[in-house]
């Protein structure tokens, strides 16, 4: 039985933190969410279409009340075809707005090494975005980028870099309360291979490489002999022969 999200069902045991997340579902209003973190973070959601879902706010800012009416607007809004958080000031602060104005300023100061080039992977990747409302960056939105990406030939690690770059803005705006919560946390991360691939020398690129051994270490004895030769000269003690090898590398790359 789905419980009704009021300010009862908050002060209940069942809308504590456990070990796990987890979502519980409104029984009047169908899309009205709680989320419940374990690090005791608990935020409203409003939920529609195909696993989308918009971030209302957080447990302690927004009354029960309020959350339910700002679901029922979102609601709404999809409804007659409009943006999600038309009317409810979600058209206010952009992705863009947010790093110009806020986590620029801070990555600079905290990250000056790799800002300019966080920055700059920022807008070559999500420029797109940036004219738009950071509640409008959600898991599903997320996904269909990366699926984009890898599709596209992106091998997997730096496409879970890409994200991870984004992952730094958004957690930022989680930090300052201007998102309830992170939705990077929620995409599944690409699968990555990390069994080795061995490529083999083919016969040629063995020759030439046994060639240039032979070489360096005839090159290497045809020194030890002269140096030897000017201490005998001199009545200094030799140095010892290289009958074989000029020195370690030889036998190490034929024995790997």
């Amino acid at each position: 039985m789905q419980p009704f999200i009021g300010s009862k069902l908050l002060s209940s045991k069942v809308a504590q933190p456990t070990a796990k997340p987890f979502e519980i579902y409104d029984s009047r209003l169908a899309g009205f969410t709680l989320r419940v973190q374990p690090t005791g973070l608990r935020s409203y959601y409003a939920r529609f279409g195909r696993s989308r879902r918009i971030a209302l706010g957080r447990v302690g800012t927004l009354l029960p009340d309020e959350a339910r009416e700002r679901c029922q607007q979102v609601l709404g809004n999809v409804a007659h075809g409009r943006h999600p958080m038309h009317g409810l000031g979600g058209d206010g602060l952009t992705l863009g707005q947010f790093i110009d104005e806020t986590y620029t300023p801070w990555v600079k100061t905290n990250r000056p090494r790799t800002a300019a080039n966080t920055l700059g992977k920022l807008n070559r990747l999500f420029g797109s975005w940036f004219a738009e409302p950071l509640s409008t960056i959600t898991v599903e939105r997320i996904e269909s980028w990366k699926i984009r990406r890898v599709n596209a030939g992106r091998v997997a690690t730096t496409v879970m870099r890409d994200i991870f770059t984004l992952s730094s803005v958004l957690r930022r705006a989680v930090r300052v309360g201007k998102l309830a919560d992170n939705p990077v946390r929620w995409v599944d991360k690409p699968r990555i291979d990390r069994r080795p691939k061995i490529r083999y020398l083919d016969e040629p690129e063995e020759a030439r490489l046994r060639a240039a051994l032979n070489a360096r270490d005839a090159e290497m004895r045809a020194a030890r002999e002269s140096a030897n030769a000017w201490r005998q000269d001199r009545q200094h003690e030799l140095l010892p022969p290289l009958p074989h090898f000029g020195d370690h590398l030889t036998p190490a790359i034929l024995l790997s």
